[in-house]
């Protein structure tokens, strides 16, 4: 339950800095209304509780192709929730964004993980240093 309370808060951070960009980024600029703003947690919190299923070892690139549909379902009900559907379905913009977004996320998440893995082999090395003397 900790594990996915956590992957939850994590979607949540990635989900509001990709909210926050496009915000930026559009033209001409609008305001969230309260109903963007809860959609958007809403689905960034499922989405992270969704890359649960990428913690196993089996099946890379089912898991991977599973939790890209999976989360392509969360943002397109995302969308229809917000009565924009139809519109998404057909904006090659919609898919550009999404496409983007989902392979951003994963260069950052590689990334954190080649960072925490790295951290934790250097301590490993210092502390087997620390032993050898």
């Amino acid at each position: 339950m900790k594990r996915i309370l956590s992957e939850a808060i994590y979607g949540i951070g990635f989900g509001a800095f990709a909210y926050l960009m496009l915000l930026l980024f559009k033209t001409p600029a609008t305001f969230p209304s309260q109903k963007n703003i809860l959609t958007v947690i809403v689905m960034s919190a499922l989405i992270g509780m969704l890359s649960e299923i990428l913690q196993t070892d089996n099946f890379p690139i089912v898991r991977l192709l599973l939790h890209f549909g999976l989360t392509l379902l969360i943002v397109l009900a995302a969308t229809a929730y917000e009565g924009k559907l139809v519109l998404a379905l057909h904006s090659v913009i919609f898919w550009l964004i999404f496409i983007t977004i989902y392979v951003f996320v994963w260069i950052v998440l590689i990334l954190m993980s080649y960072l925490r893995v790295k951290k934790i082999n250097e301590t490993l090395a210092k502390r087997n240093h620390k032993k050898q003397n």
